[in-house]
This record gives structure tokens, sequence and C-alpha cells, in this order.
């Protein structure tokens, strides 16, 4: 299918966010979304190994969709009585109430005006995201954007870009720039290069925030337990190891 490729770049770009990544439960978000696409591929393959065109509903009330595009609405599919699993090029999730687990994949993911009766999962380059879920969102993707109408226990998300806003109990977020302006009633922890509190940022508990290039806060953030932690990027990384190489050399040569 066309969008395989693309999913297969999605699993490499996963698999390789550990190497940048410190905190541990950051890593074990990206190593997840990796055997997440992995495993609907598969349930992508396996519906057209047995003739399903577009999508289907199995006898236990899990809704299967694969295609170039994938669109619950278009579908007229407004309630799934257990587990939901999406991918294709383009996917929608949206106006629709999954009493079980979402599983959504592909290019560009939207999910808009989701009701989730378990947690969400969701990989793709651009990811938008619009749903209350009952326990957890798992997102992942070059541009991960989460609107503050959302609201979950848990938010774990990693990309290269990600905008957090919304109502959650635990949020952990890796990324290349990552902008938080959400209301948490627990704590967050947050690794970037940049980083940016904005504000409607309201954490009432510890927000550790790991960068190696900026950290801006709004004055309006609520964040009075905030531990920040800066770090080598990785250009001062390869510049070090340059001037290591450079003075081992000279050493060498007295």
């Amino acid at each position: 299918e066309g969008y395989v490729p693309n999913i297969f770049c999605t699993v490499l770009c996963f698999a390789l966010i550990p190497l940048f990544c410190l905190n541990k439960k950051i890593k074990l978000v990206a190593a997840t979304f990796a055997a997440f696409v992995t495993l609907t591929m598969s349930v992508s393959t396996t519906a057209h190994a047995v003739e399903l065109t577009d999508s289907k509903t199995d006898g236990s009330g899990n809704f299967f969709a694969a295609g170039e595009v994938v669109d619950t609405s278009a579908e007229c599919v407004t309630a799934i009585e257990n587990e939901c699993f999406l991918v294709g090029q383009t996917t929608y999730l949206r106006n629709v109430t999954v009493d079980g687990s979402a599983f959504v994949a592909g290019a560009n993911v939207n999910v808009d005006d989701a009701l989730i009766g378990s947690s969400l999962f969701v990989a793709g380059s651009e990811v938008s995201l619009d749903v209350v879920a009952n326990n957890n969102i798992w997102a992942a993707g070059s541009n991960v954007k989460v609107s503050e109408d959302s609201s979950v226990k848990g938010l774990h998300a990693a990309g290269a870009s990600v905008t957090v806003g919304g109502e959650y109990t635990q949020v952990d977020a890796c990324g290349g720039s990552v902008y938080f302006d959400a209301k948490v009633d627990g704590d967050v922890n947050i690794e970037a290069e940049n980083v940016t509190i904005g504000p409607n940022a309201d954490v009432t508990g510890n927000i550790n925030v790991t960068y190696s290039t900026n950290l801006n806060q709004d004055d309006n953030a609520k964040v009075p337990n905030l531990n920040v932690t800066k770090v080598e990027s990785s250009e001062e990384k390869m510049e070090e190891a340059a001037r290591k190489s450079i003075v081992n050399s000279i050493v060498a040569k007295i």
C-alpha cells in the first residue's frame, strides 16, 4: 500500500528517539510506539489478507480500518464497543466514542471530539489531538499538538515539536522543542533542546525540565516547584569532542 513506506519511516524515527532522551519514561514512550506501529501494520496486512476492503467490526466489537484515507466520520461510525485500530496515509478518529482503547497511525493523524474509554495510542508525522480519555494518551510524531480541551490522566509524548495543552495528572514530554501550557494536578517531566512554559501552565507537583539550548517561562505560569537542569547540546558535545581530538593529536606529537 502507498502509506506503508511512511509508516516504516515513522517506526525508524521512534526507534531513534531513545538515543537522545535521558528520561527512562520518555524512552519507553518511543519504544512503545515503534512496537505499536509495527503491530498496527500487521493488523492492516491481516485485514487485507482476509479481503477486508476498508473497515470491519469483528464479533468482539473491535473496529479495524486501513486505507489511503481513513475517517470514522465518513464511515458513519459514532460508537465502538471495544478497541479501535486505524492505519492510513491520513487518519481521522472524530466524533466517536470508543469503549476500549484506540490505536491510530498514519502520516497525518487527527483525533477530534473523541471520547476514549481507556487509552489512546497515536503515531504519525503530523499529530493533532482533541480528546478526552479515561486513562492515558501515548503520542509520538514529528509534530505533536494536544489541544487545550483535551483531558486524560497521563500524557506521554515524544516528537521533534511537542505542544501540550489540556488537563492531566501527569505529563512526560520529549522533543526538539516542547511548548507546555497545561494544567497538571501532579508531576511533569520535560526533556528538550528548547522549552517554553506558557501562561496557562499550572502544576501542583514538581515540574522537572532538562534542556540544552533555551528555556523560556511566561510570568503568568504557575510552576512553584520548577527544577531545571541544563545539559550540553549535541553541537556542544561535538565541539568538545573535536577539541579533545585536536589536543590528543598535539600531545601525541610532543
